[in-house]
This record gives C-alpha cells, structure tokens and sequence, in this order.
C-alpha cells in the first residue's frame, strides 16, 4: 500500500510547485478540523510565474462558498462547524477565479487506508521539527477517522486523487497532505515555531497596541484582537511575498 505523502514533504510540494509551476496556477487549501465541532479554514490562491495572489479566504467552508457569491467574510463572528462539500467547494474557487483548481493541499493526516495511529511521516516530522516547537499531533481512528476519510474520496470523486509516494512529482490534479508550518520555518529561516493564532495574539504580543484603523471599526474585543494578531503577524511574514486581493 503506497504511503500517503505525509508533512515531511512540505518543503518538496513547494520545490515541486516551483518546477511545475506551468501547470499549476490555482490552489485550494484547506486548514481541516479534525472533528466536527470546529470550523474549518480555506484560502484560495492562484499564481503566475513567481508571483502567488490569496484571492479569498474564509474561517469555514460555508463563509468560502459565500465568497463566492459576493458575501464578504464577517471576521467578528466565530464561525460555525459546517460539513465538507467538495462540489460546491470547487464550484465556489473556480467561480471566484474563472479556472479549476489544479491542487488541493489539506492540512490533515489522510491516506489510502484508514489511519489508526501514528504514522512513519508524523514521527519523522517530529523527530526533524519537534525541538522547534512543531511536533505532530496523533491521529486516531476517530481524530480526523472517517472526516479524513471522507474528504479523499470525495475529492477522488472529483479526479483530485490523493498523492502518494508513487505519484509523479508535480502531477496535477490532485489532493495532497501538507504541515504548513514546517514549511513556514524554512521559508522564513526562523528556528521555532512562529507565532500566528489570532486567539492567542495578546500573549505572543503583550506591548502591542492593535493597529490604527477607522473608529466605526474598533468596537469589541474581537476586531481587537485581530489588529493584534495582524500586527504581530506582519511582522514575521515581511519576508514572504503573497499579495492579499
């Protein structure tokens, strides 16, 4: 049974997509949550050459298809657990952008066969990044179990098989494992974790003052703590060039 790629093959994907890069022009990633209780993240992005743009990105599958439809993101609300819909989830990229998605990177363990248990790739990814603060967590065979298995046969259904240790570098389309963060610490050259999550941005930044932006829009803790994550955020990721549209 081939193995699936796993987080340790982050940094390859990025290597691949820089060599492939005439084929793959649209990205679907998806942040999944492991249980269906929380939400999960999906950002789109598409590039030309060297240059990447992040067209859309929602807090939930339901506020990305949305998008889609001209409702903008309301980033005040906590957003609601939905289900995967992998058709209106493509539908919804390739009305925002004009074109079918090429790649899906999924940040959640999934393979051909169900998952039990630790696997080779998350032991090595925490061998290699566990000192810097990125470990991988253990999946089970219900934390992501059958959300895990439910999301490659729903993208296989829809000719996004997923990429394996036998699949050829580059080849597009397809649904593909990645740690993003392993790939962040490599991009940014940092040598620990990087700070990012908006829910803990007054502890990763305590003398930061949220940013200036117009009165009508400062009101509650949570635009607060947004400014503050966003503050924090930018400071850490000047390096990397993706431009928001």
């Amino acid at each position: 049974m081939d193995e699936a790629v796993g987080p340790a093959a982050t940094l390859s994907l990025h290597m691949n997509l820089h060599q492939a890069r005439t084929r793959i022009r649209t990205i679907l990633a998806i942040d999944a949550a492991w249980t269906t209780t929380e939400p999960s993240g999906v950002s789109l992005l598409q590039g030309d050459d060297l240059t990447w743009n992040c067209v859309a990105v929602a807090p939930s599958y339901a506020s990305f298809i949305a998008t889609a439809k001209g409702v903008s993101v309301d980033w005040a609300t906590p957003a609601t657990p939905d289900t995967l819909d992998v058709n209106a989830l493509l539908a919804a990229a390739q009305a925002t952008v004009g074109a079918p998605v090429d790649l899906v990177p999924i940040d959640m363990p999934v393979a051909m066969s169900p998952i039990t248990g630790r696997r080779v790739a998350d032991n090595a990814i925490s061998v290699e990044f566990g000192g810097r603060g990125c470990a991988v967590h253990s999946p089970t065979s219900q934390r992501p179990g059958p959300i895990a298995h439910l999301s490659c046969r729903g993208f296989a259904a829809r000719g996004y098989p997923l990429a394996t240790t036998a699949t050829i570098s580059g080849s597009c389309p397809a649904l593909v494992e990645v740690f993003p963060h392993t790939a962040l610490l490599t991009l940014l050259g940092d040598t620990y974790r990087v700070p990012y999550k908006i829910a803990k941005a007054a502890r990763y930044w305590p003398k930061l003052s949220p940013l200036a932006v117009p009165a009508e829009r400062t009101e509650g803790p949570p635009h607060q703590t947004c400014q503050l994550a966003r503050g924090g955020v930018q400071s850490n990721f000047s390096r990397v060039q993706l431009r928001v549209v």
